[in-house]
């Protein structure tokens, strides 16, 4: 049985999750084991959470919600557990264009309200990291890889850069980092 802090813990996770998608089978699952959690927490416990869930909020701000039952996204994890190249047309932001692209997928990571795919690029040879709502087309193929490891952000770059700005600007600066994790 879990102890009153990990039920209150699963209770807000399963909660933000429904909070922030809104359809498809992920969704209903979400909401079911809310229902499931609710039935097996103390009164007092269950108290504690609703009155939290009544001043938390979780939304969604300039993007679709999240759709965990998104093909691509469904496609892109079978890829990484089978370590299977996938072949895909990206649209990259520097220059507007489409390209293709072959690639071994690593890691899915959630940054910024935006879903990206660490992955090894044949065309760079080097990983790179794919958002994935720029991927305007993807195809598993049968080829398989030996996984690399997944470089950690603090190791992407060979390079140190140290940025100078004033006193009054350093917290903004903390809040909008990029976080890439390539």
């Amino acid at each position: 049985m879990f102890g009153e802090d990990e039920a209150k813990a699963l209770f807000l996770a399963v909660a933000m999750l429904t909070g922030l998608t809104t359809t498809g089978a992920t969704h209903r699952a979400a909401k079911s084991a809310l229902d499931k959690i609710r039935v097996i927490l103390p009164k007092n416990t269950l108290a504690e959470i609703e009155t939290l869930q009544a001043v938390l909020g979780f939304y969604h701000v300039g993007r679709p919600p999240l759709d965990l039952d998104d093909p691509l996204f469904i496609q892109i994890q079978q890829a990484i557990r089978e370590q299977r190249v996938i072949h895909l047309h990206y649209h990259a932001q520097r220059d507007n264009q489409v390209t293709e692209r072959v690639v071994e997928p690593l890691q899915l990571a959630y940054l910024d309200n935006v879903w990206v795919l660490s992955a090894y690029c044949r065309l760079r040879q080097d990983q790179r990291a794919f958002r994935l709502d720029r991927i305007d087309h993807l195809r598993l193929t049968r080829e398989t890889f030996t996984a690399r490891p997944v470089r950690e952000r603090r190791e992407a770059s060979g390079q140190e850069v140290t940025i100078r700005v004033d006193a009054d600007s350093v917290r903004w600066v903390r809040e909008n980092q990029h976080f890439s994790f390539v």
